[in-house]
């Protein structure tokens, strides 16, 4: 039959449509798969790939590519997840996108903190000045529990003594800690008869009335 119309010409069981050199038997059909590499990089898309001859432009023999869109030469894959930290929109794979992370190649460190201006220094707060950052700034902490940033003596660990009489003096044996003041209480210890508005630190009938609590205002 001639090669005209024979369909495999050298008769090794492969059509010349199909075969790498219709002509020679000791070639058949195309046996290399050949992987697209769009970006260059000189890795192939898995998931693209083609049975040829020779080599099409824009191929290559290896599968390897973590980012096949993305050129990424030294398919680094800090979280071994298959993707590449090229593409990898959280390369250490802690739940924090890179754009968000403090340090997008460490899974042990997230996400920025939110920090609190500390004005009066006593180790908390200001719940209304904030700053997010990765490092705390100096003059602010970690929480936002102050309920007076102006003055050191007030926070969450203020004792409120109990002012029974209303004189302005409390009972150094009634108190709340708290950082907003209670009603009916005062921030003073002074008072040694809680039961007489009369008798008072002030009140020179009663300058000997438990003198020693006059020194304990912020105990």
């Amino acid at each position: 039959m001639g090669n005209a119309c024979d369909p495999d010409d050298d008769n090794d069981g492969v059509l010349d449509a199909d075969d790498c050199e219709p002509l020679n038997p000791a070639v058949g059909a195309a046996s290399i798969t050949w992987y697209a590499d769009s970006d260059n990089d000189g890795f192939g898309d898995p998931n693209n790939g083609m049975l040829a001859c020779t080599q099409p432009t824009g191929f290559v023999t290896n599968n390897t590519d973590n980012c096949p869109t993305v050129s990424n030469v030294d398919q680094v894959d800090t979280d071994n997840d298959g993707l590449g930290n090229a593409c990898d929109p959280d390369d250490d794979n802690d739940g924090v996108l890179d754009a968000d992370d403090c340090d997008p190649l460490n899974p042990a460190v997230g996400a920025a903190s939110t920090w609190y201006a500390d004005v009066d220094e006593d180790g908390y707060g200001d719940p209304n000045s904030i700053i997010i950052a990765c490092a705390k700034p100096n003059g602010y902490v970690s929480n936002g529990d102050d309920c007076d940033d102006t003055d050191d003596d007030i926070n969450p660990e203020t004792k409120w003594y109990k002012d029974f009489d209303g004189d302005g003096y409390g009972d150094n044996n009634s108190f709340i800690i708290a950082c907003l003041k209670p009603t009916g209480y005062v921030r003073n210890n002074w008072d040694c008869d809680d039961n007489h508005k009369a008798k008072k630190p002030e009140d020179e009938k009663v300058v000997m009335c438990q003198t020693h609590l006059h020194q304990n205002l912020y105990t």
